[in-house]
């Protein structure tokens, strides 16, 4: 049974993550120009994707579906080529896994800053050149959580101090 699931687990990874990539870059100008207010791709366990950081989500989300992608293609290569020392076929095969490990050990050491990245773009709409211009000017999650929070505290007497 594993004989077949690792390798369509692999192949599903390999052949299947790059279109969907894809998929959402192309609705990126849509969402950058303001004419789509829900982007293709709202968020992860991880982080929150909104129109006003979709760039930034988009971007950490490539770093990770591209290493898992890359790995996949390492271990599907692995898996179909094989290893017989001595043969053409070998020498092919380190080629492969070595570039296609490198591009996943790359994507994936890049993702987790991206990952950073994303959460600074959601809390603060910090960078500006990550976050449409429709959404330039306003405040991120933490400042609309501090305006809410102001909005909604009234003003509490302070006690009066008798000094000694």
């Amino acid at each position: 049974m594993m004989d077949v699931v690792g390798p369509a687990v692999c192949a599903a990874l390999a052949l299947g993550l790059p279109p969907y990539l894809v998929w959402l870059w192309r609705a990126l100008p849509p969402v950058w120009r303001g004419e789509r207010r829900r982007p293709p791709l709202e968020g992860f366990r991880i982080f929150a994707i909104s129109a006003r950081s979709y760039l930034s989500g988009l971007l950490a989300v490539t770093a990770w579906c591209g290493g898992f992608a890359a790995t996949g293609a390492a271990v599907l290569a692995y898996e179909m080529l094989g290893v017989d020392e001595g043969t053409p076929l070998d020498v092919a095969l380190t080629v492969v896994l070595s570039v296609t490990g490198l591009l996943a050990a790359v994507l994936l050491a890049a993702a987790v800053p991206l990952t950073v990245l994303q959460w600074v773009v959601n809390a603060y709409n910090r960078p500006h050149r990550l976050v449409p211009p429709r959404y330039r000017g306003r405040p991120g999650s933490v400042g609309e959580r501090a305006r809410r929070y102001e909005r909604g505290r009234s003003p509490v007497p302070q006690p009066e101090r008798h000094s000694p």
